[in-house]
């Protein structure tokens, strides 16, 4: 139970007991004439319609944005799945993604400092040369990237396709939506 809820479960019940009337469960939390829903709302800064204005910014409804976005996540969730940052790391030092899961667990528990620490104890845990794990790790980073780079390229494509858009459009339109505003 909230503290809320027991507050007002505490102020409600002895109310009834002495007698005393409250007039409402939203005078007795501290809810005057909806403030509080008035409040809440101010955090959300109009994220809500974001698919209304990237529909807008692409020249379609909607309801077309909405469904080419479903027949997109249904293509892409058909297609083969990239390999994680695990198997790319342990094709690169020629071991298991396993063997890989443990030594990351061995080195954290090692209690590596630094970097290069944390290095050298997942390097002593799988057995392999110190100086191989460091361009492994970057090597591996570097495909993970062009993997996602590759997906979402994918993503942009089969989007313009659905909608009849060019493909420059559709990034531009999602890029201004991933950026924060600063303000």
């Amino acid at each position: 139970m909230s503290r809320r809820t027991r507050t007002a479960a505490i102020l409600l019940s002895g109310a009834a007991l002495l007698g005393g009337g409250v007039a409402s469960a939203a005078e007795a939390t501290g809810d005057h004439g909806g403030q509080h829903a008035k409040w809440h709302g101010k955090r959300h800064h109009g994220h809500h319609n974001g698919l209304g204005r990237t529909a807008r910014e692409l020249g379609v409804t909607k309801g077309q944005l909405r469904t080419a976005l479903k027949a997109v996540a249904a293509q892409q969730q058909s297609a083969a799945k990239p390999a994680t940052f695990k198997e790319l790391l342990a094709k690169q030092l020629g071991v298991t993604a396993d063997q890989v899961k443990a030594a990351s667990k061995q080195a954290k528990a090692s209690g590596a400092k630094t970097r290069d620490a944390y290095f050298a104890a997942f390097a002593t845990a799988l057995g392999v040369d110190p100086a191989k794990v460091q361009p492994a790790f970057k090597a591996a980073r570097t495909e993970r990237k062009a993997q996602k780079k590759a997906k979402r390229d994918a993503f942009v494509a089969a989007l313009a396709q659905q909608l009849n858009v060019p493909q420059e459009k559709v990034a531009a339109a999602f890029d201004s939506k991933c950026r924060p505003k600063h303000r």
